[in-house]
């Protein structure tokens, strides 16, 4: 397991970055003091015609570009489904022009009403009636997914859904989803904040386990000891490390303070994470400067 820098971390500090290119020699000078050579490149970051020269600057520096993170929804209503399946296509064809083997994708709600999680009390046909709506939110993601499995197939680039929130964090919605599709080229990106609670949370993970492409490492604030306050990373470790998973942590900072800091450390967390999953030693760093000192150590001088 690898951990990556997602360029949505430092949305916030993007434009103070100065230009495209001075933004570029930031994530590199960012990447190597993380000691992290992967990102994963949010499309609000790049033009499409860039993205090829973009990918090769950073690795003439030794930072690879593994995905990119469009907006594109898999469940939507039927006078959206075409342009949706066009917008995702030209997405997966530009990922394989640039040697970007995943690409992140969104369910959504389409005409349906937001999923909502299942009552503990559920009786049998509570039960029936809540997974009939599940299904039928698959059924209206097949509309979708189906033309673009059969692209992302033929380019030999993955199609990844990530858990955010409504029907693509309901593990209902996601055992009926993975029953419904086999392929190599279809996963999941848990995101392991992105979730009503707990019990929604493991649940859904207990599902994709074993079809989980990558990880959102989102984080909000930190204890003193650099664990995140809110969300169980050193379970979630434990859980993906025995069940095989050998893919990457892609960091998504979302809290309050200054994003580089936030980004440092979740790198932070995330390599203690896995390596206490895996039986390895990793000294956490804790002693960070103030995020405006960050801010000024990689903006243009």
């Amino acid at each position: 397991m690898k951990v990556a820098l997602n360029t949505y971390s430092i949305r916030r500090e993007w434009d103070k970055l100065g230009n495209q290119e001075q933004r570029l020699g930031a994530i590199v000078a960012m990447c190597n003091d993380m000691n992290v050579h992967l990102i994963e490149f949010l499309d609000r970051h790049f033009e499409r015609d860039q993205l090829d020269a973009h990918c090769k600057t950073l690795e003439k520096n030794g930072i690879s570009v593994f995905a990119i993170g469009p907006h594109v929804k898999l469940l939507e209503r039927d006078n959206k489904v075409d342009e949706m399946i066009s917008s995702g296509k030209s997405w997966l064809e530009l990922a394989h022009s640039a040697g970007i083997k995943m690409v992140r994708f969104q369910v959504g709600n389409g005409s349906l009403v937001r999923a909502f999680m299942p009552m503990d009390d559920f009786d049998e046909d509570e039960w029936e009636e809540y997974n009939n709506q599940m299904k039928a939110a698959v059924d209206q993601s097949a509309k979708i997914v189906t033309p673009l499995l059969e692209v992302a197939e033929s380019l030999d680039t993955s199609i990844c859904i990530e858990t955010h929130h409504s029907y693509s964090s309901n593990w209902v919605y996601m055992k009926f989803f993975e029953e419904h599709f086999t392929s190599r080229n279809l996963g999941w990106i848990f995101d392991i904040g992105n979730f009503e609670n707990d019990d929604m949370r493991w649940k859904a993970l207990d599902v994709i386990k074993e079809n989980t492409k990558y990880i959102h490492a989102k984080a909000y604030s930190f204890n003193d000891t650099g664990m995140e306050t809110k969300l169980d990373y050193l379970k979630a470790a434990k859980i993906l490390h025995d069940a095989g998973f050998d893919g990457n942590w892609s960091v998504e900072f979302e809290g309050k303070m200054n994003g580089i800091l936030g980004a440092f450390k979740t790198v932070e967390l995330c390599k203690h994470s896995i390596a206490v999953a895996t039986g390895e030693s990793h000294d956490m760093r804790l002693d960070f400067p103030p995020g405006r000192e960050l801010l000024k150590t990689y903006r243009p001088r």
